[in-house]
């Protein structure tokens, strides 16, 4: 069973209440997985210390951090928990991203990429500016025209 801490009315606005999420825990006897507010390896571990639930599920923290369920796992694993990516893996991976979806739907796959694109490439200097452009590029090839800049830039 998957528990979210919030309710419906709730959306995602405050904290997860992961209080409710251990009371069903100890009510039950199948596993439980714990959701809500989960946004890096030590949220996983709060999360698992807090609940005594089973597993965790990771939703809104991966858009943009795919790399983020590779790092809980390790985290939950014992193993060291891998670096988060830099700007210039951040904007290698939106480049991949484009392309697949590019080759996946077609010139469409742009209108795709841009939210994906809007989320990978935050956090370093020039992001807001790059996201500003790539959610303005008018074909794929100018979006990876953009990328490409920036990388350029940075490296």
């Amino acid at each position: 069973l998957t528990l979210h801490g919030r309710s419906r009315e709730q959306g995602f606005k405050g904290p997860a209440d992961w209080g409710a999420i251990a009371a069903v825990k100890r009510a039950l006897r199948i596993p439980v997985v714990a959701n809500g507010d989960v946004n890096s390896p030590t949220d996983a571990l709060a999360c698992l210390a807090a609940t005594g639930a089973d597993g965790v599920m990771v939703g809104r923290g991966t858009m943009g951090a795919p790399w983020l369920v590779g790092q809980i796992d390790a985290a939950l694993s014992g193993r060291p928990v891998p670096d988060t990516p830099g700007a210039l893996e951040r904007i290698a991976l939106a480049a991949e991203q484009l392309r697949a979806l590019v080759e996946a739907r077609g010139d469409h796959g742009l209108l795709i990429a841009r939210k994906h694109m809007g989320w990978t490439c935050t956090g370093f200097t020039g992001a807001p500016q790059l996201r500003h452009a790539l959610m303005r590029a008018p074909t794929p090839a100018a979006a990876l025209a953009l990328l490409e800049t920036a990388a350029s830039q940075l490296g």
